[in-house]
């Protein structure tokens, strides 16, 4: 297996603003020809954005995606 190359945190901000200003589910292929990205540079965004927050001792810890 190919390891991933990481995901620049100004991506990943992008990304995240533009689903929290969108403030509901969005098709991933809109999304990604709105962010000027390929899916599968959202898609491995998304996956980098979800593993990030602090290790969820309360609510509002950790970035909450659905995907």
């Amino acid at each position: 297996m190919t390891p991933r190359s990481p995901v620049s945190a100004d991506k990943m901000l992008t990304v995240l603003a533009y689903f929290y200003e969108q403030g509901g589910p969005v098709p991933v292929a809109q999304a990604a020809n709105e962010l000027s990205l390929t899916d599968k540079q959202l898609r491995d965004t998304l996956r980098q954005l979800w593993t990030c927050g602090l290790p969820g001792h309360g609510p509002g810890q950790l970035i909450d995606l659905a995907f």
